[in-house]
């Protein structure tokens, strides 16, 4: 199952939408490695990246949704904090089993349920926010 990237799930925002980028790019390869019977070694290398990718892109996200007063903050914000916890668990796994077939199912489904879950709804509806934020300050007369 290949998830694509689409103009429509852009943010506006050039950090957050090439991060994005990036994570469904990883994505595609790790898909296109398990195919080729590759995963084991791919694996590794997407939960490093995962480790960080979390830290950097949350952090850029959840200071756009602040700046703009996002009112869904708090509920996105816990969405995170729940995928880091379930990064740090297939760490976690990898460290003590290392990598296994279980676990590359596992991490798939865990990233992909992500894509489908956050990034996909949640992060399109913030895009939604921003854009409309953005259009009713270009309309609304300063006060100055």
């Amino acid at each position: 199952m290949l998830v694509e990237w689409r103009e429509e799930l852009a943010t506006g925002n050039p950090t957050i939408d090439s991060q994005h980028k990036e994570l469904f790019r990883r994505l595609e390869g790790l898909s296109k490695a398990c195919q080729e019977g590759k995963g084991r070694q791919e694996l590794h290398g997407l939960l490093q990246f995962l480790r960080e990718y979390v830290v950097r892109h949350f952090a850029d996200e959840e200071r756009l949704q602040l700046e703009y007063g996002y009112p869904d903050y708090r509920h996105h914000k816990a969405q995170h904090d729940g995928f880091v916890a379930e990064i740090a668990a297939l760490d976690s796994q990898l460290a003590s089993e290392g990598t296994t077939l279980p676990l590359m199912v596992l991490t798939n489904s865990v990233v992909f349920n992500w894509l489908g879950n956050h990034i996909i709804r949640m992060d399109s509806k913030l895009a939604d926010f921003v854009r409309k934020s953005e259009t009713a300050d270009e309309v609304t007369p300063s006060r100055n």
